[in-house]
């Protein structure tokens, strides 16, 4: 799996349980997205250059379409502009200090998903 040129590349963890099941209700909300969804867990996915799978594994990407890669909750609102139920959200961001509140219970988040991983998994 390669990234794409000129679109929205969303790189998340589809090995991941809950990575998987929100990166499947976005797909609902659009399926004929301009993004292009990209499992970097598949065995066939090309790192973009300078990067690596694990430390892409690690935290939740998006390659923009001129090429630059944003993560954390900026990632998640440049996903939210091109989802119509989501919109909200993304307009939340642009509120002074919002993104980086976003960002700090990001990194909660991430603390605590290998735990919630388990609850979710397929047994």
């Amino acid at each position: 799996m390669k990234i794409q040129k000129n679109c929205t590349n969303v790189l998340y963890d589809g090995s991941c349980p809950l990575c998987s099941l929100e990166i499947k209700q976005y797909q609902k909300i659009v399926p004929d997205s301009p993004i292009h969804w990209v499992d970097i867990s598949n065995p066939e996915f090309t790192a973009p250059l300078g990067q690596t799978q694990a430390s892409l594994m690690q935290r939740f990407h998006v390659v923009q379409p001129n090429g630059q890669l944003i993560s954390g909750a900026a990632a998640f609102v440049s996903v939210w502009e091109k989802l119509p139920k989501f919109r909200y959200l993304a307009a939340l961001s642009r509120f002074p200090g919002m993104l980086h509140v976003m960002e700090f219970g990001y990194v909660i988040f991430l603390k605590i998903r290998p735990k919630l991983q388990s609850l979710f998994a397929k047994k």
